[in-house]
């Protein structure tokens, strides 16, 4: 397992993507859709958030295992691996990601946070992130400052379109 590597702390995308449960750290991507329930103890109306498979972007396959009960798993189609928080590959200075594999995760960090709502600048994101990985960050410390930037931008460019109609 590789742990994620943040020298600063990038809230939303640490929150909504890293320490997310529904998105895969290999990839970026949702791999769980949420579903609401009836709390279990079923004396309140409330509801609860149930996590399951994504159809669309994982698959159930079977691998390797201690035991005949563990080998049925539930697998990211397209990193393979089975848990949200495992990641196949490293970002440290002797082993380093391609420009192209950092462009599809900021693509995937885009789609991913806009699905969950948050209001980005998508071409900050981009500039931002490739900027900061070509300057030598850890790939998640550059996407994570970019993503900081994006809604920063978003803000702004709202701010604008409003003072605009105002005036």
């Amino acid at each position: 397992m590789i742990f994620v590597h943040m020298k600063h702390e990038a809230p939303v995308y640490h929150e909504k993507i890293l320490q997310s449960g529904d998105v895969c750290n290999s990839c970026l991507r949702i791999i769980k859709q949420e579903r609401l329930e009836p709390t279990r103890n079923g004396l309140d109306d409330e509801l609860e958030a149930i996590y399951e498979r994504d159809p669309r972007t994982t698959e159930i396959a079977y691998g390797p295992a201690r035991s005949a009960s563990n080998v049925k798993g539930c697998f990211c189609d397209r990193c393979g691996t089975e848990s949200a928080y495992d990641r196949i590959w490293d970002d440290e200075p002797d082993d380093r990601l391609a420009e192209s594999r950092v462009r599809e995760l900021v693509k995937a960090a885009i789609r991913t946070l806009e699905v969950k709502g948050v209001d980005i600048h998508r071409s900050t994101v981009a500039r931002h992130a490739l900027q900061r990985r070509r300057d030598g960050e850890h790939v998640d410390e550059a996407i994570g400052r970019a993503v900081e930037a994006a809604i920063v931008a978003a803000m702004t460019a709202a701010d604008d379109a409003e003072e605009a109609r105002s005036a």
